[in-house]
């Protein structure tokens, strides 16, 4: 093959907008778009989500603000750019039909933690044996106990006395709820 012919071939396949590094300025979550600039110019609307029309299912890599981008055009239009690599990415946004998961540096959220934070099952069975220990302690008490006759319950009271000194604080949310993983 000719060098001429080589180099017509190698002309003929090269883009004529190539990818360009850039730097991120600003980012709308909403509009799933974000702002960036080259060090000459900057571009707005630059796509982070391969959906057009913003219907349907979303997959969105939100990079952090003032950080490093590869962008690239959409069939070789400058005007329609899209994010193609991220140096820094600052939240991970899924959407699919009524399902959402969002994962920041702080945490996971699923469809947006209505119900709040997971339980901390190591937490929550502490707690479980806590009132099982203290209401079997109760039951042996009970169990235990043999009515004498004209004591008035003298010998009862005596007996639970001890077990119901021991108040048992109330748990708290916080003790239970894992804050980095809401669903």
């Amino acid at each position: 093959m000719s060098k001429d012919l080589k180099d017509a071939l190698i002309n003929l396949s090269k883009r004529s907008v190539d990818t360009f590094v850039a730097n991120v300025v600003f980012i709308d979550k909403v509009k799933g778009v974000c702002t960036v600039e080259d060090g000459k110019l900057n571009y707005s609307g630059v796509k982070l989500s391969a959906v057009v029309n913003g219907e349907g299912n979303k997959f969105y890599l939100f990079p952090k603000v003032g950080s490093v981008i590869l962008v690239s055009p959409i069939h070789e239009d400058i005007k329609n750019l899209y994010v193609e690599a991220f140096s820094e990415i600052e939240e991970v946004n899924i959407s699919v039909g009524d399902q959402n998961f969002k994962m920041t540096g702080a945490g996971f959220v699923i469809n947006n933690g209505l119900n709040g934070g997971l339980v901390k099952v190591d937490a929550l069975l502490s707690k479980i044996n806590a009132l099982e220990t203290s209401f079997n302690t109760l039951k042996q008490i009970l169990s235990a106990w043999v009515p004498v006759p004209g004591d008035g319950g003298l010998v009862l009271k005596t007996a639970i006395t001890a077990w119901a000194a021991q108040m048992m604080l109330s748990t708290q949310k916080t003790e239970l709820e894992n804050k980095q993983f809401k669903h």
